[in-house]
Order: C-alpha cells, then sequence, then structure tokens
C-alpha cells in the first residue's frame, strides 16, 4: 500500500503487507521566512524481485548527489503485539 502527502515518510510492514508512506515532495520550512527547509524528498520504489514473482518495495530518499535506503521500521501496532 503506498500513499503519501502526510509530511511523515515512514515503510513498515504490517501483516506481510509493505505500507509506504513518501511524506511530500511540496517545499516544506520551519520558518515563515522560508529558509530553514524541512523534510525529506522520498518515493516508492517497487520492482520485481525475481522471475517466480514477488516484489521489492522500498522507501527511498531522493540526494544530491544519489539515492539513499530508508530502513524499514518494525510494527508496533497492537495487532502485530499479538502474534
Amino acid at each position: 500500500m503506498v500513499h503519501g502527502h502526510t509530511h511523515q515518510e515512514k515503510h513498515r510492514i504490517h501483516q506481510s503487507v509493505d505500507i509506504i508512506n513518501s511524506g511530500t515532495w511540496s517545499p516544506a520550512y520551519l520558518d515563515i521566512e522560508c529558509t530553514k527547509p524541512y523534510g525529506r524528498k522520498c518515493f516508492a520504489w517497487i520492482r520485481p524481485k525475481d522471475p517466480d514473482g514477488g516484489r521489492i518495495a522500498e522507501l527511498v530518499e531522493w540526494k544530491d548527489p544519489g539515492l539513499e535506503v530508508i530502513p524499514k521500521e518494525k510494527d508496533t501496532s497492537y495487532e502485530a503485539k499479538k502474534s
């Protein structure tokens, strides 16, 4: 599941489902003068894992230069704690 625009990028797995929030690409600033940028520019990258099926889903930060994969978070939801 991929969604965004909450300003809080995150990647976690819940019951074998990747949940990726890419945050936002809109400019955000900590100050009214717009001199202190806030947040990261992230995107979901989903690609085939192998010819037999499966896939790799990652949350990636766009950096200048290059890219950086953001680690998945542990699922701390109530359902995960029960199992």
